[in-house]
């Protein structure tokens, strides 16, 4: 008599791919918790969005000067990158430092003054995008105080890499 086996290989990976799956979205609710609370997370999963309706305009556009933020400190990083680099490469005066650093952010930009000059433009402009969000409650004056002191510090930086553009361009150096 021919023995035949039973059909138990479907039933491993079954188990394996639920657990999987409840694994990743205890994961994700655990994360939305932490991030939004109770009343949030339940809120983004009915409503598609963790905010109260009566401050889910100030938070939104929160949101998005935020991700700006992020554009604009990733460029500023690799601006500052590319210098550190140019100064390694280059030590003996400011012209030939210039030059290397053009060299280094040739792949990002065609011309460093103009990417300078729109990095400067883009932090005002996100500065005064943050400014004009209307703040009703304390949470979105704290995250408008916090974000607005990101701006600072990216515009401090920012003018710190111009002004050794400035000077570096200057041919009285």
């Amino acid at each position: 008599m021919i023995k035949i086996p039973p059909h138990h290989t479907a039933v491993p990976w079954a188990r394996v791919v639920t657990a999987t799956i409840l694994s990743a979205s205890s994961f994700y609710i655990y994360r939305l918790l932490s991030r939004h609370g109770y009343d949030g997370t339940l809120r983004l999963l009915w409503e598609g969005s963790p905010y109260p309706l009566e401050s889910r305009v100030p938070h939104e556009a929160l949101d998005d000067a935020s991700n700006n933020a992020r554009t604009l400190q990733t460029t500023i990083r690799a601006l500052e990158v590319a210098l550190d680099n140019a100064h390694l490469a280059e030590e003996s005066n400011f012209s030939s430092i210039l030059i290397e650093w053009q060299k280094n952010v040739q792949p990002m930009t065609a011309d460093l003054r103009q990417e300078l000059a729109v990095l400067s433009h883009n932090l005002d402009l996100l500065a005064a995008s943050v400014d004009t969000v209307l703040s009703d409650n304390d949470l979105v004056k704290q995250r408008k105080k916090d974000l607005s002191l990101k701006i600072v510090n990216m515009m401090e930086r920012a003018d710190a890499l111009i002004s050794f553009y400035t000077k570096a361009s200057d041919p009285v150096v």
